[in-house]
């Protein structure tokens, strides 16, 4: 704003529109050196080689800029040493680059100071006092270098700041830079805390979860157990188990009966009819073994009953035996019939 309300009263072209000093481009500082060049003859053998022209040729190259803004300030610095120090701080690489547009309008500002005296041999009283009159207002915006209070900063930076004041701005911008990083950090270790305590209350919450399905389970099957249906059905497989095994109980006593009656019924033939042969007391013990202790007592009676209609047809009585038993009827085995 003070470069424009200053210089913009000693040039009228270019224009100095706030966007374009904001961060002046190239041309339009190339503009405002030919403008100069031209009014007051500042920078006429520096930039332009002696003579202007109606149309100076403009530096395309990155390198050829930069040439030429390091004469514009080294002609800057020869006119007004007294702010040779300031303007060290103005960088042509910078000013390329549209960087510390601040540095830049300071550069204008004193560039200003410096052309508009440079030509009051040639120019008459009246015309000189209105010239100088301006030239001072220019001069008075840069001659402090190292006001502080009367100069605001734009963007952090006065271009009247000393050595001592930058390296201290400098130093309170890295203060400020590392209290702002621990705050980060501050900031990253909560959520770190909060993100670790979410993590272990979903994990309880998860756990709960578990153990409340865990009694659920528990408690249904539980009620289904109590369930009449359920407990019918245990019952009434009970009473077929102990069915099953009283079953099993009565044939495995029904097969010692039969197995004694075999026995007996084994004994009572030879004693009854030795004559048998030993395929016939086979076929008999076959039968026994088969057979309930009444129906092997029944079959010993058939054969009695059998051995005596035989003995009776032939008229003989039975002959001893090779173990010397008596010719005599087999004595009558007593017995129990089953009712």
């Amino acid at each position: 704003a003070q470069t424009q309300q200053n210089l913009g009263q000693l040039i009228t072209k270019p224009r100095l529109l706030a966007d374009r000093l904001r961060k002046p481009p190239f041309r339009f500082l190339f503009d405002i050196a030919v403008e100069l060049a031209r009014q007051r003859g500042f920078g006429v053998a520096e930039l332009f080689g002696g003579e202007v022209g109606a149309k100076p040729a403009v530096p395309n190259s990155r390198d050829d800029k930069v040439v030429f803004l390091e004469k514009w300030i080294a002609a800057v610095v020869a006119g007004l040493p007294s702010h040779a120090a300031d303007l060290a701080l103005v960088s042509a690489q910078d000013v390329v680059c549209g960087a510390f547009p601040e540095r830049t309008n300071f550069f204008l500002q004193c560039a200003a100071a410096v052309a508009w005296p440079a030509a009051e041999a040639a120019r008459s009283p009246e015309e000189l006092a209105a010239e100088q009159a301006a030239a001072e207002q220019v001069r008075s915006l840069v001659s402090p270098p190292f006001s502080l209070q009367k100069k605001p900063e734009m963007n952090g930076f006065n271009p009247w700041m000393t050595a001592q004041a930058v390296a201290e701005a400098a130093a309170a911008a890295a203060e400020a830079a590392a209290a702002e990083a621990a705050a980060a950090a501050e900031a990253a270790a909560a959520r770190q805390a909060a993100a670790e305590a979410a993590a272990e209350a979903a994990a309880e919450a998860r756990a709960q979860q578990q153990a409340a399905v865990a009694a659920g389970t528990a408690a249904a099957r539980a009620a289904a157990e109590q369930c009449p249906e359920v407990l019918a059905a245990r019952a009434a497989a009970q009473q077929a188990a102990a069915a099953h095994a009283a079953a099993e109980a009565e044939w495995e006593a029904k097969q010692a009966e039969a197995k004694a009656a075999a026995e007996i019924v084994e004994t009572a033939a030879i004693v009854a009819a030795p004559g048998l042969s030993a395929e016939e007391l086979e076929q008999v013990k076959n039968r026994a073994s088969q057979m309930h202790w009444g129906e092997a007592l029944q079959e010993f009676d058939n054969l009695q009953e059998e051995f005596s209609r035989t003995a009776a047809a032939c008229k003989f009585e039975r002959p001893a035996t090779s173990a010397g038993l008596a010719t005599t009827r087999a004595p009558d085995i007593p017995r129990e019939r089953d009712e």
